[in-house]
């Protein structure tokens, strides 16, 4: 299992549309999750990246769809 210190997708302070990367929140076999804060200010969010799709896309896209429900 991987941990945070193997996670290296993003840099901290980059900017990914109108937002900038905060911090590493947490990482997994399949990704990890970033805090991110819009650069005209206000609430921040989380960012969540795959980093292991191989031929698991279709199953990381149901399951992705899944979470998104669920926080609703």
């Amino acid at each position: 299992m991987r941990g945070l210190d193997d996670i290296d997708v993003l840099k901290l302070g980059n900017i990914i549309g109108s937002y900038r990367v905060v911090r590493l929140l947490g990482a997994g076999g399949m990704g990890a999750v970033y805090e991110v804060a819009p650069l005209s200010g206000g609430k921040s969010s989380a960012l969540k990246i795959f980093t292991s799709i191989g031929g698991h896309a279709d199953f990381l896209r149901k399951r992705f769809i899944a979470e998104g429900k669920i926080l609703k």
